[in-house]
């Protein structure tokens, strides 16, 4: 059965397809104005017209992404608010029309993007899906009237039909990162205004994610509201983003409400200088779970990209793997990975050395306008996985923006930097740095006192994180499901990748609960796969992780000629430390409190 997909080229579109596609659907038609020619692909055209009728039938879901963007810099007039209607409300129609000449063959599900901007702004009250709405300006209206339109789908030709009121979609691929990401890499990003507004957000996965639960799902229908649980403010959210680079970025560089309202016109301003307290209610209600429900977890995704440019040719299959999620163009120049640009209407390639070389000399700037002298000598952070290569290529940036990298220091030796820096320390404390990110463990032992640091030693496992723990709980639901089904999982590359997605949201629910469940429907030639599994048992499976993170700590403290009641403090770093047993695995040897960054 097919799935078509009316702006299936936009930002939301074109991840849309791919996890379609990973989840195992194959025949997915894209709507666009204009048909390029290639693969599925039809025109509006086509869609009034009926003419392709038989091509797509029959049709599992109708997802309606279409629109034209709202928060461009395109003028405000009266012609363009028209293009946004109906770009919106009038492609919308053209679906109405469509289903309605289906006939017996109609589609099972239609799913259209709405905006929570159907609520009005207010820092205090909380909107749920019940919420009254749609009367406040002209972008409410627009939600109303476009949510209204798909109606006749669903009253007159019984066809389920679900709305996401999306919040700010964030992805690495555009969107508003697109616009944010280079800012904040530079160091000059910062909140709204005063940042007090309230900020609903999704990531751009769980909202296609989302569209593909309610595609999968019978009891899913209605308004869903598309945003993450936590709820935050502006200010906060520019604070986490900035932060999760890698070493993190200040956030202090507040845009002005006026010149935004300037830039965008009030009508259009009001989506980033306000905002509404919206509460997934219903969402929740229908059993999702969020793969990114905070926004620490959503910007350590969205600011991973760029390092991981460095040092690397463009055929090497972390570039590959990647390429499709990067907020710019990347491409291959005799074998190197080079970013694609446009400037001053010239195309332009700028390999990931020069690029970092034109942030180096930003900072310099910054610095030197900081502390009124010439800056020339610079330490650099950079990740502990980063090869002979990647450092050379990090090192050849500093000489290209004129600067002697005096040293390249790894991540958790910054953390007991900042850690100093944010908590005064007057008097000596040994710390130790524990972190444990997604593919490598890294332990660092400092001493610190009044703002001089010396690193006593530095030790870890470069194949050592969260993956791997992963990697235990898949092996162990295959295993379970060959005893069950007699069929190995290993051989289907899908099945595998939709069971680590299921792993990787249990083991987040173990880091608070003491029991998860894993809930695959047809995983593998149509058998459902339904589990259980306690923390005591996932704890017993990675046992041996645990005790080799134990073991990096006891080899810095060896290296550090200290034992652990030396140890004053111990930092927290990484996505990986909430686990339970590896907050207590660094403790369970040492006495002092713990701090997380």
């Amino acid at each position: 059965m097919s799935v078509i997909i009316g702006g299936g080229k936009g930002f939301i579109g074109q991840r849309l397809v791919q996890l379609l596609r990973e989840k195992g659907f194959q025949n997915i038609w894209i709507v666009s104005r204009k048909s390029d020619g290639q693969g599925n692909t039809l025109t509006w055209d086509d869609i009034r017209s009926g003419t392709t009728l038989s091509s797509v039938k029959p049709i599992k879901a109708i997802v309606n992404l279409a629109g034209a963007p709202l928060l461009s810099f395109q003028r405000w007039t009266d012609a363009y608010k028209n293009e946004v209607v109906q770009s919106r409300v009038g492609t919308t129609k053209t679906f109405v029309d469509f289903v309605r000449d289906l006939k017996d063959e109609k589609p099972e599900v239609y799913v259209s993007m709405s905006g929570v901007s159907y609520y009005k702004p207010d820092p205090v009250k909380e909107y749920t899906e019940t919420s009254e709405g749609g009367d406040y300006d002209f972008l409410s209206r627009l939600a109303r009237d476009w949510e209204q339109a798909s109606e006749p789908i669903e009253t007159k030709f019984n066809v389920r039909r679900v709305i996401l009121r999306s919040g700010g979609v964030l992805g690495s691929s555009g969107g508003m990162i697109g616009s944010m990401y280079w800012p904040f890499f530079l160091g000059v990003g910062g909140p709204i205004g005063n940042g007090q507004q309230p900020f609903p957000w999704v990531h751009l996965d769980d909202v296609c994610l989302l569209i593909i639960y309610a595609i999968q799902n019978n009891h899913v229908n209605g308004i869903l509201n598309a945003c993450a649980p936590e709820l935050i403010t502006n200010r906060e959210f520019s604070q986490t983003f900035a932060h999760a680079f890698s070493p993190p970025r200040p956030a202090i560089f507040p845009m002005p409400a006026f010149l935004l309202n300037t830039l965008l016109g009030p009508e259009r301003a009001i989506v980033a200088t306000q905002g509404q307290k919206v509460i997934p209610q219903a969402t929740l209600q229908t059993g999702y779970t969020f793969k990114y429900p905070t926004i620490k977890e959503a910007s350590q995704d969205l600011t991973k990209l760029f390092q991981r440019l460095i040092g690397r040719k463009f055929d090497d299959s972390i570039i590959q793997s990647d390429i499709n999620y990067y907020p710019f163009k990347v491409v291959n120049n005799n074998g190197r990975s080079n970013i694609q640009v446009e400037y001053k209407k010239e195309t332009k390639l700028f390999t990931p050395e020069e690029i970092l070389s034109m942030i180096l000399l930003k900072m310099k700037e910054i610095a030197q306008a900081y502390v009124g002298k010439k800056v020339s000598e610079v330490v650099i952070g950079a990740p502990a996985y980063f090869n002979y290569l990647q450092r050379q290529a990090i090192n050849n940036a500093g000489v290209i923006a004129g600067l002697n990298v005096l040293r390249i220091i790894i991540g958790s030796t910054l953390a007991g930097m900042a850690y100093s820096f944010h908590n005064k320390v007057s008097k000596e404390q040994n710390v130790l740095i524990f972190d444990l990110g997604g593919g490598t463990c890294n332990v660092s032992v400092l001493i610190i006192e009044d703002g001089m640091y010396e690193i006593k030693s530095t030790a870890g496992d470069a194949h050592l994180g969260g993956e791997h723990f992963d990697n235990r709980m898949i092996t162990c639901f295959v295993q379970e499901f060959k005893r069950k089904h007699n069929k190995d999982l290993s051989v289907d590359k899908r099945a595998l990748r939709r069971l680590r997605t299921a792993c990787k949201s249990a083991k987040r629910t173990l880091s608070s609960s003491l029991q998860a469940s894993i809930e695959i429907e047809s995983l593998s030639d149509g058998i459902d796969f339904y589990s259980k599994i306690t923390r005591t048992c996932f704890e017993e499976l990675c046992s041996d992780l645990f005790h080799a993170t134990l073991e990096s700590v006891e080899k810095a403290l060896r290296e550090a000629k200290m034992n652990r009641l030396e140890i004053h403090e111990i930092v927290l770093v990484g996505g990986s430390i909430h686990m339970p047993q590896d907050i207590e695995a660094p403790a369970g040897i040492m006495i002092p409190v713990l701090k997380f960054i």
